[in-house]
């Protein structure tokens, strides 16, 4: 799997899905300073109407790009797709003797 664009634009209540918390979250200063700032799947803004996030998922083609202008309905389909990427993760550690 290789990382995917996400194109984050803010729904009316200027709400986003955060793969970093993993939930949808409020886009304002507060966010951008205390997470995305810091955050490793930050990869910029889309001329301040919202952010890009580039990280694993399963739920679309290897290249392909992602605009999520409703977190709701896209948390969703991620809360289905995280356990099995986990798992799938967790399958590369192999324990030698």
């Amino acid at each position: 799997m290789k990382n995917v664009l996400h194109l984050n634009y803010p729904d009316l209540n200027n709400q986003i899905y955060c793969e970093y918390l993993r939930q949808v979250a409020v886009l304002d200063e507060t966010h951008q300073k205390n997470y995305c700032a810091a955050c490793p799947l930050f990869a910029g803004t889309i001329q301040n109407q919202g952010v890009e996030c580039q990280y694993e998922d399963s739920t679309v083609k290897d290249g392909d790009m992602v605009t999520i202008s409703s977190p709701w309905e896209f948390v969703e389909k991620r809360r289905k797709a995280i356990p099995m990427e986990d798992e799938r993760r967790s399958r590369k550690f192999i324990v030698k003797k």
